[in-house]
């Protein structure tokens, strides 16, 4: 039957079902979900990380989204690097979500250094 402009039928039902209560995903799950998604890093001969510097001067491993984006950021560093045999690495996102989630204070707290003394080391409360 046709409606009239402006009216809705009250017997219509949603496509969707009502939405299930929010649940944050745990670290895992969205690494999970990322790893479909492909980024890209310039690498060299042993598939190790080549940093570029940013430009706040400032040393990084960057991952690229755009794999044109990364094929200009091989070409610049092989232009600087000319002896340095370069490729493009592909690596899911959520691997590379992960590693960006790694630092190196982060890793001395992990494991201290065998070289750093006792001052060096945090201290705990007394009492």
């Amino acid at each position: 039957e046709a409606l009239q402009p402006g009216c809705v039928r009250a017997d219509v039902r949603l496509a969707t079902p009502v939405p299930v209560p929010f649940r944050p995903l745990s670290q895992q799950e969205v690494i999970d979900r990322l790893d479909g998604v492909p980024c890209f890093s310039v690498v060299g001969r042993s598939r190790e990380m080549v940093p570029t510097t940013g430009e706040d001067g400032v040393l990084a491993c960057p991952f690229y989204l755009d794999a044109s984006a990364a094929r200009r950021a091989l070409a610049e560093l092989q232009r600087a690097n000319p002896l340095t045999p370069l490729t493009l690495a592909a690596t899911p996102l959520g691997t590379a979500f992960a590693l960006s989630e790694w630092s190196p204070s982060a890793a001395a707290a992990a494991s201290p250094d065998e070289g750093a003394s006792a001052e060096d080391a945090p201290r705990e409360r007394e009492g």
